[in-house]
């Protein structure tokens, strides 16, 4: 029997596409297209002639000759022969294919829900895990690929076989380190870039020809971290140029930025603690500055001066200031004035005023000295004390560097020399007045400009020292009781030196203040 419409050829696929006409419509599209020559269309049921009634040119759409009126319905029914697409025949493709019937697969036995992952001549087995675990607890037992979902840290995570990295969502990149790396100097970078992933990263220092150093920080975000830089690279010279790269968690690891080694600054005896850097100075030298506006607390004190002879008043404290300043990278003269000398001779003779000290646009006064016979009063940075049975007042501190000396009332004991913190206290007929307290700098536990304890006579405390003038706080010297036992003011204190006494009729000498000193702390 003869087939009547268009041939479909030898195993063909028909596919049959059902269309609804809206009023006037021509131009109708089957599902699935259809091949140029290979499609029927019907109308309401009766088939319609290629060409005459229709148009099938573009593979896509059909157009009919005359508009369809409202629910028309034109079934296209388009035919794809097998003959016009590439195929193998079955001799080819068992020339092609492995026949799994030859092949001996291995036993999956223990391995249910895996699956191979080689062409099946070794026995590995892989898994699909369909769910993330969500934990604040490590997961344990976990296989390649396994996700979860950290809720302590709020980050999704991978099992790599042997660690559960960050799931990040771009490589890490490291775009600043804002800082200074100093030779023999701990200082920090601010270091700036993404993908830091709010965790631990890895900070990787290499100087140019060494060894890498890494270190472990926490990002203080996705973009920023701080890190300190480590012994061992700041242990570098001057000049040295260190390559920065930084790693995150999830072990991508940045491009790198380099920093040139620089020389810190210098000057005195340098000292570290609690994140600053100190330059004690002890004698006059020069602070060289290598960091354009640098922040600095700076204690500068002058000389103490000498105590007074015979019913001596105690030296007053060199005068003392502390401040706060910003410098430009530039040298600084230092110059450490030196503590007054005792009263020469035991006859009556007052002390000598201490000698100024300045650094860095700020100057003080030596300390005033202790009097004797003289009456006039030793005025200073701290005022010295009074000469014992005068009944005067001790000398005027300066003013925002010490105070005032004590004075005596009439009796045996001479007045204590001022000191940084509080007044001398005045001289009486059992006692020596003591001297001022110092400045303890910074409540680090070491005190400067204390003033000199004033000098007294032995018929005023009979047997025991409680009629000498004690020292202040701060390196002041101690008044004088019996025999020549009075002391001088310590070094680089700027204490006041301590007032002589009288001795059954011997006169004892007064005793030298201390020198003073300069002390400058920075961060890096």
């Amino acid at each position: 029997m003869a087939y009547i419409g268009n041939g479909p050829g030898v195993a063909s696929q028909r596919i049959l596409t059902t269309l609804t006409a809206t009023e006037g419509q021509t131009s109708f599209t089957p599902s699935a297209g259809y091949t140029l020559g290979y499609v029927d269309v019907f109308l309401n049921g009766v088939k319609l002639i290629d060409g005459t009634d229709y148009t099938a040119a573009d593979g896509v759409s059909i157009v009919l000759a005359e508009a369809a009126t409202l629910d028309d319905t034109v079934e296209v029914v388009a035919y794809f022969p097998r003959g016009l697409s590439d195929g193998y025949t079955k001799a080819e493709a068992d020339a092609r294919y492995m026949d799994i019937n030859e092949e001996t697969l291995p036993d999956q036995t223990g391995h249910s829900g895996k699956f191979l992952t080689t062409d099946g001549t070794a026995a590995s087995w892989g898994t699909v895990d369909d769910e993330v675990i969500v934990s604040a607890t490590e997961p344990t037992g976990s296989s390649i690929g396994q996700l979860w979902y950290d809720t302590a840290a709020k980050a999704l995570k991978a099992y790599d076989g042997s660690l559960f990295l960050k799931v990040a969502a771009e490589p890490i990149t490291l775009t600043s380190a804002t800082g200074t790396i100093y030779a023999s100097a701990a200082s920090s970078l601010f270091l700036t870039g993404t993908g830091f992933l709010t965790d631990t990263v890895t900070v990787k220092f290499t100087p140019s020809g060494g060894s890498t150093t890494s270190v472990s920080v926490t990002a203080t975000s996705d973009t920023a971290a701080t890190v300190d830089v480590p012994s061992a690279v700041y242990a570098s010279s001057a000049g040295t140029v260190i390559s920065i790269a930084i790693q995150n968690s999830d072990q991508s690891t940045s491009g790198t930025l380099s920093k040139t080694v620089s020389a810190p600054p210098s000057g005195g005896t340098v000292t570290t603690a609690s994140g600053y850097r100190y330059h004690t100075f002890t004698s006059s030298s020069t602070f060289t500055n290598t960091v354009a506006s640098l922040a600095v607390d700076y204690l500068v004190v002058a000389g103490g001066g000498g105590g007074g002879s015979r019913h001596g008043g105690g030296g007053g404290a060199g005068g003392a200031i502390d401040t706060t300043t910003t410098l430009p990278a530039t040298n600084f003269s230092i110059v450490i004035g030196g503590g007054g000398a005792g009263a020469a001779s035991g006859s009556g003779e007052s002390g000598v005023q201490g000698s100024a000290s300045s650094a860095l646009g700020t100057s003080t006064v030596g300390g005033g000295y202790g009097t004797s016979d003289s009456l006039v009063q030793g005025n200073g940075g701290s005022g010295g004390g009074s000469r014992g049975n005068s009944d005067q007042p001790g000398g005027t501190g300066t003013t925002g560097q010490g105070n005032n000396g004590g004075g005596d009332s009439g009796g045996n004991g001479g007045g204590g020399g001022g000191g940084k913190t509080s007044a001398g206290a005045a001289g009486t007929t059992s006692k020596g007045g003591n001297g001022g307290s110092g400045l303890n700098w910074k409540a680090l536990g070491t005190y400067y400009a204390g003033g000199g304890g004033g000098g007294t006579t032995s018929t005023a405390s009979s047997s025991t020292t409680t009629g000498r003038g004690v020292g202040g706080t701060g390196g002041g010297g101690n008044g004088n009781f019996s025999g020549d036992d009075s002391t001088a003011g310590s070094a680089n204190t700027g204490g006041g030196g301590g007032g002589g006494g009288h001795t059954e009729a011997v006169n004892h000498l007064g005793k030298a203040g201390g020198s003073g000193v300069v002390i400058i702390r920075y961060q890096l």
